[in-house]
């Protein structure tokens, strides 16, 4: 067997190697960043928790040092204006997150808001089953409008390249209640005040040791990175636990860095493999051998 150039073979597997190798770096930055980001996450979710209220009255707080701290929070739940995160996921069934704007105890701004209403915080009740998720059903799971709790901070998101958008919203448009991700600013439009930057997650106790091993060993699959549920989620959807109390607090987590991880190697093998292919391809037998 001999090898015989082909500009064609060795430019197309060039290029595919070069995209693979490029794809296999930037696995392996975000595997860097990931794991920074959880060891900030794991100090921020140790220090002491701080009252909501006084964060919220103080002009110059900067939100983003405040994601995944745990915070203190009494107020009113505003039940007429609550929204749901859908496709999530309990013990393998399918449902949402109760979304309630909850109004804060004794909250003191130092200067006007933009419409002259205090902002109101979003808050994650918890998991609903979507057998009873939509709004006329949860109004059950609407009892105590007074709250008072341990929160942990999260930030807003954004609609991501190609993901599903979320609907429209305005006060002159309908009420949009079913929401793929928790985008703040485009939330707000739809409602009578404002809303803080952040949003919570209601937290059973004010333990941050249970919250730091779902972040660092939770596995999200594939089905959360294009927000659906995932087979055994859409099978299970008509089922229900009836004996549980909804909402079920629960944390919606960040994707572990181990899945970058495996990601860096794919990307690799793929090149290898690729490399290899060109190297077969142009391989010709002998003329003797041909005849």
């Amino acid at each position: 067997m001999k090898l015989y150039y082909s500009p064609k073979v060795t430019g197309i597997c060039s290029v595919l190697v070069t995209l693979m190798l490029v794809a296999s770096f930037w696995q392996y930055q975000r595997f860097v960043a990931k794991q920074a980001y959880i060891k900030v996450m794991e100090q921020r979710l140790r220090e002491p928790v701080v009252k909501l209220e006084t964060l919220a009255e103080d002009p110059t707080t900067d939100w983003s040092q405040y994601y995944y701290r745990r915070v203190k929070v009494s107020g009113q739940y505003e039940f007429d204006q609550e929204m749901a995160l859908r496709n999530r996921r309990y013990q393998g069934l399918s449902g949402i997150f109760a979304l309630t704007p909850l109004k804060l105890d004794g909250l003191q701004l130092n200067g006007p808001t933009s419409n002259g209403t205090p902002p109101r915080v979003l808050v994650s009740r918890g998991f609903i089953p979507v057998a009873r998720s939509d709004r006329d059903t949860r109004r059950v799971y609407q009892k105590e409008q007074s709250a008072s709790f341990i929160g942990l901070v999260k930030e807003s998101s954004r609609q991501k390249w190609l993901a599903p958008p979320d609907p429209k919203t305005g006060l002159a448009l309908p009420w949009a209640d079913q929401w793929l991700r928790v985008d703040l600013p485009k939330m707000a439009q739809q409602l009578p005040y404002p809303l803080l930057p952040i949003y919570l997650e209601v937290m059973e106790t004010g333990d941050s040791k249970g919250v730091e091993e779902q972040i660092v060993f939770s596995t999200a699959g594939r089905d959360e990175l294009f927000f659906l549920p995932g087979k055994e989620a859409q099978l299970s959807g008509v089922k229900d636990l009836p004996d549980l109390n909804y909402p079920i607090p629960i944390f919606d987590t960040v994707i572990p860095p181990g899945r970058h991880f495996g990601y860096i190697f794919e990307w690799a093998i793929m090149a290898f493999v690729t490399v290899l292919a060109g190297i077969v391809l142009q391989l010709k037998p002998r003329r003797e051998q041909m005849q």
